[in-house]
């Protein structure tokens, strides 16, 4: 798993637009902690966590409020660009 120098990263809401290493790095910890995947609003069962997905939650979730992570996370917005 890669390390995350900063671990506000893996707070909802709190990076906004992701590079593509923190995606990777996301990706992973997503697969790997099933409660962390909870908390992104993602199913831990769930063997796939769409790129859209990650992003919306990065972007503009909230750390305190899983339901409005689990509304980003399962339902893409229009103004989604992937």
């Amino acid at each position: 798993m890669t390390r995350i120098d900063d671990h506000r990263l893996l707070k909802p809401g709190w990076a906004g637009s992701l590079t593509d290493e923190e995606l990777v790095t996301l990706q992973e910890h997503l697969q790997k902690d099933s409660w962390l995947a909870y908390k992104w609003g993602f199913r831990p069962s769930a063997k796939r966590r769409p790129e859209w997905a990650i992003r919306q939650v990065a972007m503009a979730g909230d750390p305190d409020r899983r339901a409005a992570n689990v509304a980003l996370a399962r339902r893409k917005l229009p103004d989604s660009r992937r």
